[in-house]
């Protein structure tokens, strides 16, 4: 259900923006740079362009914030493929994601349609030329250089655009490549989380309420009158 009682129901695809051109799909060859480009600057459940607010899950793949509200709100997923529900099962609320602080969102001047996020910290492009990362304790992307400094060399981690302390945990790499040192870092951390009852944003997990119910059948209640 949307916001205002309606049905989403528009199909949405996994297939990346940049790997269709003036509606034909790209040679098999193309389709990769089409795709390493793509997950930089459309939004990885919709493939629309980025726009903010932009978020992000615990794999550090980007989204436009409204269209995760969207999948939130779908209970049934209809309006979405099988390989998208899949993808994205992992996304069960807002804490599951981290909205993404100190970018912009730069519209090419010979096409608006095409996009670029920059990271204000050091005005670079986020691309796969460069690592970046974000904090989840204040949602601030950086280059990968501005943190990573010895844990020695400082006595407490700061962030080094808004001063938030943080530490190993709250740091996500940003698009890393399939099964590369950081994208296993990141599923060893969110193991870690859960196992220490908390969700990617770091809010603690919502542990389910035993059910009273189970109790109060009749045969249930002349047992506890027995034992009395």
């Amino acid at each position: 259900m949307g916001g205002d009682g309606g049905t989403i129901t528009k199909k949405t695809h996994i297939t990346l923006h940049n790997s269709i051109k003036d509606g034909k799909v790209a040679p098999d060859d193309n389709r990769k740079a089409f795709s390493d480009a793509s997950i930089w600057q459309c939004c990885r459940l919709s493939n629309k362009p980025l726009q903010e607010p932009i978020a992000s899950d615990y794999k550090g793949r980007l989204f436009n914030k409204i269209e995760i509200v969207k999948w939130l709100l779908s209970k049934d997923k209809q309006g979405y493929s099988q390989e998208q529900q899949d993808e994205f099962k992992d996304i069960k609320r807002l804490d599951d994601i981290v909205e993404l602080h100190d970018i912009s969102v730069v519209h090419d001047e010979k096409n608006s349609n095409e996009v670029s996020v920059r990271c204000n910290f050091g005005e670079d492009i986020l691309s796969e030329n460069k690592a970046f990362v974000y904090l989840t304790k204040c949602g601030c992307v950086l280059p990968k250089v501005a943190v990573s400094q010895k844990k020695t060399s400082v006595p407490e981690r700061r962030c080094p655009n808004c001063n938030t302390a943080y530490d190993d945990l709250d740091t996500v790499f940003i698009n890393p490549a399939n099964a590369s040192k950081e994208s296993t870092q990141l599923e060893e951390r969110i193991t870690k989380l859960r196992e220490m009852k908390l969700h990617h944003n770091g809010k603690p997990l919502k542990l389910k309420k035993r059910s009273k119910t189970k109790d109060q059948s009749p045969e249930s209640k002349r047992q506890k009158k027995s034992t009395i």
